[in-house]
């Protein structure tokens, strides 16, 4: 592991509402729409890992999320 040490840098949440559009390819406009993709377990692909799924998380919890 420490080989991998500073080999990738996590990007900033600081003004995170103010950098839209979301994700790599630019697919979502809201934190609303990042938050319910991850919720609902992410869009199918075939290179998905059987290891992600749906968060299940209630309204509250996922305006709290974005609010933070």
């Amino acid at each position: 592991m420490s080989a991998d040490t500073g080999k990738f840098k996590a990007p900033t949440l600081f003004n995170i509402a103010l950098t839209a559009p979301y994700m790599k390819d630019g697919r979502f406009k809201t934190l609303e729409e990042v938050v319910e993709h991850y919720n609902s377990g992410g869009h199918g692909s075939p290179n998905k890992n059987p290891l992600i799924y749906p968060l299940r998380l209630s309204n509250k919890q996922k305006k709290q999320l974005i609010s933070f």
